[in-house]
């Protein structure tokens, strides 16, 4: 009579095998957690510099005599959004525009003082993440009259 062959698995082989499988699921997760820590990294990237270009924007279109000198603190939500002056529990970005003018004239009509004709304003914006205190965006431009 022939002898028939063993099919069952023996303990060690299921030990085995199961600690293969730990391993590659092990690797599956952690993979998993780097790319949707570099993919959310990214996006606060990507708001933060976008929340800057904007600001820029606004103040080029503004035009010379119609920007405010000084500097101006804004915070933003993770989106962008809710704009506030304070910093709030959701704040994310902190966006800082300072405008420095290198000429300024007394106007003796209205009694304030104003950019020179022939002055340089100086435009600078800063967007930092609040959670960490990085720089996520720093852009500086000039404002001068047309013909100067």
């Amino acid at each position: 009579m022939a002898r028939r062959a063993n099919r069952a698995f023996s303990l060690m082989e299921v030990l085995v095998a199961s600690m293969v499988a730990a391993v590659a699921l092990l690797g599956m997760v952690r993979l998993w957690s780097f790319s949707f820590n570099t993919t959310r990294a990214a996006d606060q990237q990507g708001v933060g510099y976008n929340l800057g270009r904007q600001a820029l924007e606004r103040i080029k279109l503004s035009g010379f005599d119609y920007t405010t000198e000084g500097s101006v603190v804004r915070y933003y939500d993770g989106n962008g959004k809710n704009e506030s002056s304070t910093k709030l529990r959701t704040s994310i970005y902190r966006l800082e525009v300072t405008i420095k003018t290198d000429k300024l004239a007394y106007h003796s009509e209205s009694g304030e003082t104003r950019p020179a004709w022939n002055g340089l304003r100086d435009v600078l914006v800063q967007v930092d993440r609040l959670e960490d205190d990085r720089t996520v965006f720093s852009g500086r431009t000039n404002l001068a009259r047309s013909g100067l």
